[in-house]
């Protein structure tokens, strides 16, 4: 059967895959300000940007549930794009415009990650089924 993260020690979650998912998250911002041509903040900086992100898309989901604000595009998608796109701008040090560049290529970047981890975590459970 497929191990899912609730089914994880929490112990094991912030210990280990907290940091982990972390470190990996600024090193690919790091690879997305290269890729946008804007100057690449180092790794320490690069980490506190990303837990800053992550801070304040939760305190935004948070708001957005109390509020009872109505579901749509805008509230679930739009504005945390925005907030991401500001936190990078005002972290790095750049314009809106070259922040939402970095933050669609962090994400995509992110999301490349997840995907490549995901399936090798299936292959390797079908390899010890078999």
């Amino acid at each position: 059967m497929a191990q899912s993260l609730r089914d994880l020690d929490p112990t094991f979650v912030l210990i280990v895959l907290v940091p982990l998912a972390a470190a990996t998250a600024a090193w690919a911002l790091r690879v997305a300000c290269s890729v946008c041509s804007v100057e690449s903040p180092d790794f320490w900086h690069s980490v506190l940007a990303v837990v800053i992100i992550c801070v304040a898309n939760i305190v935004l989901r948070f708001w957005l549930k109390v509020s009872h604000v109505p579901t749509g595009i805008g509230p679930q998608v739009v504005a945390p794009l925005v907030t991401t796109a500001l936190v990078i701008a005002m972290s790095v040090r750049t314009g809106p415009l070259s922040a939402c560049k970095v933050t669609f290529v962090h994400g995509m970047l992110c999301g490349l990650i997840y995907c490549m981890v995901t399936a090798m975590g299936k292959v390797l459970i079908a390899g010890m089924i078999m």
